[in-house]
């Protein structure tokens, strides 16, 4: 249940009930639209379909950028709703709505939207009586859709050895005695037959594919919504340990189904009037990431594996969220494609973590912060400053003049060098409560 502080029960039930003043007959659709109907305008409405909305009937317009611009339910024969700045009053409240945690936590925007406007055609139409106030409303429709479900999102190109648990999440797969058990299971139930065609068709495409799974309380949208930012976000993380980040010419490929690319090759060759054509992707190429028991266990053992219970935290402190942007920076390093992009994004995950302010000369700054962060004999520290200068350099290069130079030696140094400090970092989050805390420690070690 939704446990809203009685203010802001108040401030909603309030806004809602002057939004329920602002509905409005609304004219023919046809004779309001925009006569620009470029697709590409803010002026172009298009109508929007009748979809069932808590079993009541609504519809509206979007412009050509698929922006909602206003809504309206049916009513003796016509149309009733908001359009123009009283819809932007509406997108607004339930904007004030979502952003209250304790509503988005279980509720999805999409919910909300429907939920209120629901709300406003019942009450426009006399369906509820006045003791049913909005929030009331809300928490009644929430609790019928607010429900504990297990949600498993595939993973491709990603392979594990045995289930096993990483911050909140629970990673799997799905064998062939599960979907034996689930297509007899199915077919126990007259109304839900599958064919055999299907069921080799859904065990094809998900027998032994890698999932992510998590137990969540909420309305269903939220909780999809929850479980692919959590997802999403672990999979960062992961590439940061990958074969990728210390072997640059390794790309990374695994991700949520339906969001990796895999690179195919597609050709007509002619000796004559028709083509043989050919689909061919390298098989040289193992696109698979092994996720295993030892890698696991090196997680535990460099400490790594604590960055993922910082990810799940609601309240992060600076330390921890310099820490994390930085280890997404990085993570997008180790997925590009190209020299210079790892090139970039390795260097700004180090500014991220190594700068106070832009005041700060970067090179400088950077290397020797880090030489001290890092290593300890003076020749190594130096090995280290060298390297960040070379970097910059390469940077500075591409960047400025345009010039592409694809060192491997030094971005493989850089992204080790990386992840040492990410891991480094990592294992001080109990030590320090801001950024600056930490380097101020640095500049201790660099005094002393």
């Amino acid at each position: 249940m939704i446990d809203i502080h009685p203010k802001a029960v108040e401030y909603f039930d309030a806004k809602a009930n002057e939004l329920l003043l602002l509905l409005k007959p609304h004219k023919d659709i046809e004779a309001s639209k925009s006569k620009n109907t470029s697709s590409r305008s803010a002026e172009y409405h298009q109508e929007l379909p009748e979809e069932k909305v808590l079993k009541h009937s609504v519809k509206g317009f979007v412009d050509g950028f698929g922006i909602s611009r206003a809504k309206f339910f049916n009513y003796k024969g016509g149309s009733v709703g908001l359009e123009g700045n009283d819809y932007l009053l509406f997108e607004d409240f339930v904007e004030k709505l979502y952003h209250k945690n304790e509503i988005n936590n279980i509720l999805s925007r999409h919910f909300l939207e429907n939920c209120s406007f629901d709300w406003f055609e019942k009450k426009y139409k006399g369906e509820i009586d006045n003791t049913i106030s909005f929030t009331k409303f809300l928490i009644e429709e929430s609790n019928e859709v607010v429900k504990e479900r297990k949600v498993s999102v595939p993973i491709s190109y990603l392979s594990i050895e045995s289930s096993f648990k990483l911050g909140n999440l629970t990673f799997e797969f799905y064998d062939k005695h599960y979907f034996d058990e689930l297509f007899a299971s199915l077919n126990e139930r007259k109304e839900e037959i599958i064919s055999e065609v299907d069921y080799e068709s859904l065990r094809k495409e998900y027998q032994g594919v890698v999932f992510a799974s998590k137990t969540i309380t909420a309305e269903e949208e939220r909780a999809v919504e929850l479980i692919f930012d959590e997802i999403d976000k672990q999979i960062k993380l992961i590439r940061c340990f990958s074969p990728s980040t210390f072997l640059p010419i390794v790309e990374s490929y695994f991700d949520r189904m339906g969001h990796t690319l895999i690179p195919y090759n597609h050709t007509f060759i002619y000796e004559g009037n028709h083509p043989i054509v050919n689909t061919f992707r390298d098989k040289n190429i193992d696109y698979y990431f092994p996720f295993t028991s030892e890698l696991l266990s090196d997680y535990e053992k460099t400490g790594f594996i604590k960055i993922f219970e910082i990810v799940n935290k609601s309240m992060l402190s600076d330390f921890e969220s310099h820490l994390l942007n930085s280890a997404f920076l990085f993570s997008h390093a180790i997925e590009s494609k190209n020299f210079q992009d790892k090139l970039v994004y390795s260097l700004v995950s180090l500014e991220t973590l190594m700068l106070k302010d832009t005041s700060e000369p970067i090179q400088n700054t950077i290397g020797l912060r880090l030489s001290f962060l890092t290593r300890n004999s003076i020749s190594e520290r130096k090995a280290v400053i060298e390297l960040i200068k070379k970097a910059y350099k390469l940077r500075s290069s591409y960047i400025h003049h345009g010039k592409k130079s694809d060192d491997l030696e030094v971005l493989q140094k850089l992204q080790h060098l990386v992840w040492e400090s990410i891991v480094n970092m990592t294992n001080s989050v109990n030590k320090f409560n801001t950024q600056i805390e930490f380097l101020d420690y640095i500049e201790e070690l660099i005094l002393s």
